[in-house]
């Protein structure tokens, strides 16, 4: 899934200047579900009696609603649709014409052509980023 259409570049979310805007209740509400999603995520690929996968879909259910009480509503609707993650600053690279990464390439695969430009969008095909 494109995080662009070809017709428009994205509008990147800056991730860090966004939480530093929060308020610390905002924080909480986003950060503290956050930590179950992480937990979540790992523990499931554990054999555990636990039901973890109900605790993911819950959690990340009331980060979502946390979330949208934010100013990242206001981006998301500015942006019609073009908001994209700024996915620098947890260490990703990623493309920001295409928003592929290197876990996710292009259909057909892609390669590295620039700092954040993929063959796909910028020049011929090559080897999965």
């Amino acid at each position: 899934m494109s995080c662009h259409q070809k017709s428009r570049p994205p509008v990147l979310l800056d991730p860090v200047s966004l939480w530093r805007s929060l308020t610390p209740e905002q924080q909480q509400a986003i950060g503290v579900p956050a930590i179950i999603v992480g937990v979540a995520y790992h523990q499931q690929s554990d054999d555990l009696a636990w039901n973890w996968e109900a605790a993911l879909t819950e959690a990340e259910e009331v980060m979502a609603a946390a979330v949208f009480e934010t100013p990242i509503a206001a981006l998301s609707l500015a942006s019609a649709g073009h908001l994209c993650p700024d996915l620098a600053p947890i260490g990703v690279r990623m493309c920001h014409s295409c928003g592929c990464t290197d876990a996710v390439g292009c259909d057909g695969g892609c390669h590295w052509v620039g700092a954040h430009l993929c063959s796909s969008c910028g020049g011929a095909r090559g080897n999965s980023p």
